[in-house]
């Protein structure tokens, strides 16, 4: 069973690659203003 998972990532890592960087910069743009602007926002409180 396990040569089934190895096979499917042989084939499949171009795309697994892809999606990290796009995980990874949707997280960046997204969520990063976010913790900004609400770590300001208890600093002036």
């Amino acid at each position: 069973m396990n040569y089934k998972i190895q096979g499917a990532i042989k084939r499949n890592r171009k795309n697994f690659i892809i999606f990290a960087i796009l995980w990874l910069f949707i997280a960046i743009v997204l969520v990063a203003p976010f913790a900004y602007s609400s770590h300001m926002a208890r600093i002036r409180r």
